[in-house]
């Protein structure tokens, strides 16, 4: 007969103890309680990795690890420590007396603890619960007997008030929260070729491939685990608060109360997220037996479908690494998701089962639903929309911008000043004016192209065809807005009076180019300033903006700031420091203009569809291809309406 012996460690979760007030131990005026924490006695719990277990908590100083009860750790409302109003009070002391650990509590002053104060001075509420971390067993193991754990080294970590009190027959989880605990085995006398077999912990070596516990001191084995424990412990608590978060986005996207029992069960529980957002469907389907949809859904709030649609589309972008794009409360309830579970979601909330699907069958199902193709709309005017916004328009602010509601042909009128007042005389009679007039015309175009979301965008989680491509094409069309309206300038084409745009006929083009300079600048700004009218008059025309291609950037630059107080006469002129600057690559190398502020004076005129300025999309389920088509549409048009606010330079 020999006696087995054996060392291991596991996580061992925090456990909690259930005990009671000490009689007559009340203080209203200092608002203290003194509690029996734990006699040690002998409980049956429920081991973590196999059968039950008998445990005892062994009551010493030798034992117990009082530090934190010492410097004052929190008593809590049913172990809940995620808001600051779950601190009830806090432990003033503790110690041992005839071999029970002893804790003196504090209460605090807030008006919402005094009713839990009352109740606990009337003997209505009669529990508290000792949370603790075991760190150390020593276990004797009985044949044909449950095992006895005996807790030799172990570390209370907060005091809770509880409505009830303890079940010996099953284990209290507080939090996630774990230590590594040294096991140390010792078994009776065993029957000849019998040996004790312990359970392999997950992710460790096989029994016959531990290590044999050889050379370590006790000291340094309890150093060990305590470093362990802490770093374990840490790592739990962060997982446990973001499965709560995770479980109270997913209600409140749902409108759904995070403090009500059905709550509260799986917040206090060990339930995931995902079993939590599965019965969250199963209580909506409880709630509305019709066929729900996120696009349509019979007798739920619509403001729900809207919080699901937008979180969805909130935890796609910030998939997508978009800019400036940060997780929101309705999309933590999609994050992390990929495309696959996506579809899931989508069609579990809509009602339908996807057990056993398979990758392929919950795409095609899924794309054969408005709910994502709501979605991946959304998603593409919003990246689209980002694209666009992205690229430079250098003519935005230079010329003028107008919609119209229709593709028929616009005729932009240019109206002459005023004609020239004449006298009248006493009695005479008063002449009418005639106004001169002339016209532009033209209309509407539409550009455009069809993206595609597809079955294998889906299985392959492909986010850059969800987020970059069409950004991509956002920018694109922006790029084409350019290359129209600067087109018109480098084009130089005729007006309706049959001449160039720029033409010595309209007094806006200088006869030898010339780089910018405060002779040239001036040279264009006479030449401005004398343009007259349709009716023969002068109008005075204004420049405002400096217009030039890249390669004169620099040249401006150097000319706008070249201002030496010491040498005034080789400062630059006000008139010119007063131009605005616009460097648009498009334009040939060393040609620049000037042009007017078009609320003077019309210069260039570009155009939206009315209601869509820039570009927009349009979704349907696909005819030609497997899965969803994306129209992305652009309606644009420019044209120069008058060449008296414009002036152009060939340059050098």
């Amino acid at each position: 007969m020999t006696q087995a012996l054996k060392t291991e460690t596991r996580d061992v979760p925090m456990l909690d103890v259930r005990a009671a007030p000490k009689p007559g131990s009340f203080d209203r005026e200092k608002r203290t309680v003194t509690f029996i924490a734990s006699t040690g006695a002998r409980g049956l719990r429920r081991r973590f990795w196999g059968e039950d277990y008998y445990e005892e908590l062994d009551i010493s100083e030798q034992s117990i690890r009082m530090d934190r009860l010492a410097n004052g750790a929190p008593f809590l409302n049913s172990h809940s420590s995620w808001e600051v109003g779950d601190v009830l009070g806090v432990v003033e002391r503790a110690w041992i007396e005839h071999a029970q650990l002893m804790v003196e509590v504090r209460f605090s002053q807030r008006d919402d603890v005094d009713p839990i104060l009352s109740d606990i001075e009337d003997g209505i509420l009669r529990h508290v619960s000792v949370g603790y971390l075991v760190h150390e067993y020593q276990i004797t193991e009985k044949q044909g007997e449950l095992d006895i754990y005996r807790a030799v080294d172990w570390e209370p970590m907060e005091v809770s008030i509880v409505p009830m009190g303890f079940d010996d027959a099953a284990v209290s989880r507080s939090t996630e929260r774990t230590s590594q605990a040294i096991i140390n085995r010792a078994g009776g006398p065993q029957p000849a070729g019998v040996s004790i077999m312990t359970t392999e912990v997950q992710g460790s070596p096989a029994p016959e491939q531990q290590p044999e516990n050889r050379g370590v001191t006790a000291e340094e084995a309890t150093r060990i685990a305590n470093e362990a424990a802490t770093t374990a412990a840490k790592e739990a608590t962060a997982k446990e608060r973001q499965r709560v978060a995770d479980i109270q986005s997913a209600l409140r996207a749902t409108k759904m109360s995070v403090d009500d029992d059905f709550a509260q069960e799986m917040i206090r529980g060990e339930v995931d997220i995902n079993e939590a957002r599965e019965r969250i469907i199963n209580r909506w389907v409880e709630q509305d037996q019709s066929e729900p949809t996120l696009g349509i859904r019979t007798g739920v709030d619509q403001g729900i479908m809207d919080n699901l649609r937008e979180g969805a589309m909130n935890a796609l972008l910030v998939r997508g690494a978009v800019q400036d794009v940060q997780l929101t409360d309705h999309g933590r309830y999609f994050a992390g998701m990929n495309l696959t579970r996506l579809c899931e979601e989508i069609l579990t909330i809509g009602g339908v089962s996807v057990r056993g699907m398979s990758h392929r069958e919950i795409a095609t199902r899924a794309l054969s639903t408005s709910d994502l193709a709501n979605i991946v709309g959304a998603v593409y005017n919003k990246t689209l929309l980002m694209g666009y916004e992205s690229a430079p328009r250098t003519f935005v602010g230079v010329f003028r911008m107008t919609t119209n509601a229709d593709f028929k042909a616009m005729n932009r009128v240019r109206l002459s000043g005023a004609p020239a007042l004449e006298e009248v005389k006493e009695g005479g009679e008063f002449k009418y004016g005639k106004l001169t007039d002339e016209k532009e015309t033209y209309s509407l175009a539409t550009y455009g192209k069809i993206l595609s979301f597809t079955r294998q965008t889906i299985i392959n989680d492909d986010m850059d065809a969800l987020i970059r491509v069409p950004m991509l094409f956002g920018r694109a069309a922006a790029d084409l807005e350019s290359d129209i309206v600067w087109g018109i300038i480098e084009d130089n084409a005729a007006l309706q009076d049959g001449t160039a745009l720029f033409h010595a006929d309209h007094s806006n083009l200088a006869s030898s180019g010339a780089a910018p300079s405060v002779s040239t600048i001036g040279a264009g700004r006479t030449s401005m300033r004398k343009q007259t009218g349709m009716e023969g008059r002068i109008i005075n025309v204004l420049p405002r903006h400096l217009i030039v291609p890249a390669n004169l950037e620099t040249t401006v630059d150097q000319l706008m700031t070249s201002i030496t107080p010491a040498q005034p006469s080789n400062s630059v002129p006000t008139s010119i420091r007063s131009l605005n600057p616009v460097v648009e690559p498009r334009l040939a190398d060393t040609v620049w203009y000037m042009a007017a502020d078009y609320n003077q004076v019309d210069t260039v005129e570009y155009c939206y569809l009315e209601g869509n300025q820039g570009v927009y999309i349009e979704t349907r389920e696909g005819f030609n291809i497997d899965g969803i088509e994306v129209k992305a549409r652009h309606d644009f048009a420019a044209k120069a309406i008058d060449y008296r606010g414009l002036y152009k330079d060939p340059g050098q």
